[in-house]
């Protein structure tokens, strides 16, 4: 019984591959050059892991933006002055821009005045949630 509804899904869930090209479906979120394919417009993030050489796509070390800014040399940044980063890469996603110093210390002391839980929170919520998967009783205790 369990093979037949298989071949069943199986035969059910095909898809002439005509229909990829007329309506110009990409496979795998790929171009035909192998290039990733828009999905949206953001001038949040950007993913870049190639680069165009005379008509030519190269594979590059991939380089994940921030609002223009390279992560990488954010997180170098943040290490060579072993800063956390955290309320800096908050603060640039939010505003656009990377703070100044009295900017981010303002954004800073406003995100400090809202990090503290309830009372019993912890015990409550979080230690008392049975289940296998910590990440997964820590979101719920979130929506609770």
């Amino acid at each position: 019984m369990l093979q037949m509804i298989s071949t069943k899904m199986k035969n059910a869930c095909q898809i002439e591959p005509g229909l990829f090209d007329k309506y110009n479906v990409k496979r795998g979120l790929r171009n035909r050059d192998h290039t990733g394919v828009l999905v949206g417009l953001t001038n949040i993030g950007d993913v870049v892991g190639y680069q165009r050489k005379n008509e030519q796509i190269v594979p590059c070390e991939g380089n994940l933006l921030y609002r223009g800014y390279s992560l990488a040399q954010l997180v170098s940044g943040f290490q060579r002055d072993r800063r956390h980063g955290f309320e800096e890469i908050c603060y640039l996603l939010l505003a656009g821009e990377l703070p100044g110093k009295d900017e981010l210390r303002c954004f800073s002391e406003y995100l400090a005045e809202l990090r503290d839980l309830p009372e019993n929170f912890t015990h409550s919520t979080i230690l008392t949630i049975v289940g296998q998967d910590l990440m997964n009783m820590i979101a719920r205790a979130v929506l609770v």
